[in-house]
């Protein structure tokens, strides 16, 4: 075991496809969406399309939505950003009714094609709060609460805890690297 742990290469390390998001949410909606360049190459249309921005462009637009007291907010903007090298990031803009009481964020992006993908998403709620969510293979939507000018988030904090426990525990047996570090 200790020859494989320390023999290990770039395959055996760390599987987990993860992406990142920061949104701002009223009744102009942004985001923006950031992946490492190599979990784009999963998506189907990369084989007919090797542009990566592209592709991630028109996945995200459709795998992505923004509905305001359930009803789907109008796309205003999906177009690629600078990023870090090795990352791809794109801005994505909706626009929503004025007096929206409720939106709600749906990703279903990568979970399809990399079923142990992760996404950490940061919110800003009408510029009053910050709140963070976790978007897994289980939870596809979060919703945020923007009536009477407070905030109201979706899930205690046992609620989080508990989701980070689980997804924890997942994480590990996905690896073998993982594996190999507790039986060591």
């Amino acid at each position: 075991l200790m020859t494989l742990t320390l023999a290990g290469n770039h395959s055996l390390a760390d599987p987990q496809s993860k992406s990142f998001s920061n949104w701002q949410l009223g009744q102009q909606t942004s985001g923006t969406y950031t992946i490492a360049a190599r979990e784009v190459t999963r998506l189907p249309a990369y084989q007919s399309n090797g542009n990566l921005s592209e592709v991630l462009i028109e996945h995200l637009s459709e795998k992505i939505t923004v509905k305001a007291d359930g009803r789907i907010c109008g796309t205003q903007q999906v177009s690629s950003m600078r990023a870090s090298e090795g990352y791809l990031k794109v801005k994505l803009s909706y626009l929503c009714p004025n007096t929206s009481e409720t939106i709600e964020i749906a990703n279903h992006a990568l979970f399809n094609v990399a079923a142990s993908h992760i996404h950490f998403a940061k919110f800003e709620i009408n510029t009053q709060g910050i709140d963070e969510r976790l978007y897994t293979r289980r939870q596809l939507s979060h919703q945020f609460s923007l009536g009477d000018n407070s905030v109201t988030v979706g899930q205690n904090s046992l609620d989080i805890f508990a989701t980070y426990i689980q997804f924890g525990f997942e994480h590990i047996l996905i690896g073998f690297d993982h594996i190999a570090f507790l039986l060591t």
